[in-house]
């Protein structure tokens, strides 16, 4: 089995401009993709992997139109693209974070089947390529688009950026870089190509957060100009920290500057450090809003119990768990009880046995670039999955999971460590492939004493189907007297 890997990246100045032939300055991101690649005797297969394992692409290879396309280039430059096999990729970030889930692909596809990366991108992209560029990338770099279909680059230097000031803050959209690529706008004229490139030159050489402050803003003022969008920095007014969009505006991730930061925990790009906050805004209603409690907390933080069609009645079954691992309570259990009732008559079908994923910690977010997280504060969570044949049924399926204990500090709920958790999902009576709606991201695990909390619960539903949000009473199940089993719902 061979397995390449590919890093992803972070576009720190000339969003826009790099489409225009602008010198723009960028880093590859510690957190990549991986292809593994295994012969067999049936035709070539794909299955693509997020970061907490669950399979969006699982598929023949040839069958996925973007997949297709790229294979297809590749086979036109000259690439070997085997007829039979099974790739397996895997994101090491989220799917919503615009970390360079394509571009990284393009690279593995490129490494994979012995062809020019860039040459790859070329032929079935319209981006600048700077994504590509920085998949293998050893640091930072400068990068130019040279023509319609070639670029250059080169290494840039950072150990003397003011990294103990740097912060990033997810914005909760990432943008469809396509898109954005596609959008009519005016040709920025060649003065103000000369100058965007002359700040990212200046963005690299700045050693202060006060040089570093100044230049970030020179550039948001022009590309805000240019583009007729008002600034990240437009949106959060009071916020202590000068703010950068990094790529497409209006979603993905900004770069915070704080001219006076505590230490905050780390975010490890490849060949920098950014100390940094990964700011989630989408908050989880009900047993989410465990999260954030004391860092002393006993056990169980909350959850998400979701599923898939997979058609022809096969549902994938989803359980994360989330646990304070400071907590000397129980571990994650290496195997759960997963219950499927009839969904009206409570009359039990399977008692499902599931495995346990790996196991991964969540970083400790403040929602502030510039504020400190507890040294102490630790979160961990398992992702559990199977897949089972669920025939159309006239009263419809719930499905449940139950286990014991809740947080001891809870302060609402009367000797919360006897009360255990309950998570529920309904599949519709006689249902034609419907899907649970699926959490777009997760929410930060510390909320700060005295400062209003905005929570906007955003999900998706894959089909479509309308969603509706309320505030419930979390439901008991799987207390001390029930452990790790579950009763009826």
């Amino acid at each position: 089995m061979s397995r390449r890997w590919s890093a992803g990246k972070l576009l720190l100045s000339g969003e826009y401009w790099v489409l225009h032939g602008a010198e723009s300055l960028a880093v590859p991101t510690a957190k990549g993709q991986s292809l593994e690649f295994q012969d067999t005797n049936s035709p070539l297969k794909w299955t693509a992997l997020d970061v907490h394992g669950y399979a969006w692409l699982d598929a023949e290879a040839w069958s996925d139109v973007h997949l297709a396309k790229l294979l297809e280039a590749a086979r036109n430059l000259g690439g070997r693209v085997p007829s039979h096999g099974h790739v397996t990729t895997r994101l090491e970030f989220e799917r919503s974070w615009g970390w360079g889930s394509s571009s990284t692909l393009t690279d593995l596809i490129a490494q994979w089947t012995g062809v020019n990366a860039m040459a790859l991108h070329f032929a079935t992209s319209k981006g600048s390529g700077f994504d590509v560029a920085s998949a293998r990338a050893d640091g930072a770099i400068i990068y130019r688009k040279a023509g319609e279909d070639s670029a250059e680059w080169h290494n840039v230097a950072s150990g003397h950026w003011p990294t103990d000031h740097f912060g990033l803050v997810y914005l909760g959209a990432k943008q469809d870089s396509q898109v954005e690529v596609a959008k009519a706008r005016r040709l920025p004229l060649p003065n103000e190509i000369e100058a965007i490139s002359r700040l990212s030159h200046q963005l690299a050489a700045g050693k202060t957060a006060a040089e570093w402050a100044a230049t970030v803003e020179e550039l948001e003022v022009r590309t805000a100009e240019w583009i007729a969008s008002p600034r990240v920095q437009d949106r959060f007014p009071d916020a202590p920290a000068t703010l950068k969009s990094l790529g497409a505006w209006g979603g993905d991730f900004a770069l915070a500057i704080c001219p006076r930061p505590q230490r905050f925990g780390v975010f490890f790009t490849k060949g920098i450090v950014y100390p940094a906050m990964v700011r989630l805004r989408t908050l989880t209603v009900a047993l989410m809003l465990f999260w954030g409690l004391a860092a002393q907390a006993a056990h169980l933080v909350g959850g998400e119990l979701t599923y898939t069609c997979l058609g022809n009645n096969q549902y994938q079954i989803k359980l994360v768990v989330y646990r304070d691992c400071n907590s000397t309570g129980a571990q994650l259990d290496p195997t759960v009880s997963i219950g499927i009732y009839d969904g009206i008559q409570n009359l039990l079908i399977h008692n499902l046995q599931v495995n346990k994923g790996p196991t991964i910690n969540v970083p400790a977010n403040t929602g502030n670039p510039c504020l400190q997280a507890p040294p102490n504060i630790c979160t961990e969570y398992a992702t559990y999955t199977t897949v089972i044949q669920l025939p159309q049924r006239t009263n419809g399926y719930v499905i449940t999971w139950q286990r014991c204990c809740r947080n001891a500090t809870i302060s609402n709920i009367t000797t919360p460590d006897d009360w255990g958790s309950t998570l529920m999902a309904r599949v519709p009576p006689m249902d034609q492939c419907n899907n649970s709606p699926q959490w777009n991201s997760l929410p930060p695990i510390v909320l700060c004493n005295q400062e209003n909390l905005q929570i906007p619960s955003t999900a998706t539903d894959p089909d479509g189907d309308s969603l509706y949000y309320r505030l419930v009473n979390p439901l008991h199940g799987g207390g001390k007297n029930n452990g790790t089993g579950f009763n009826t719902p």
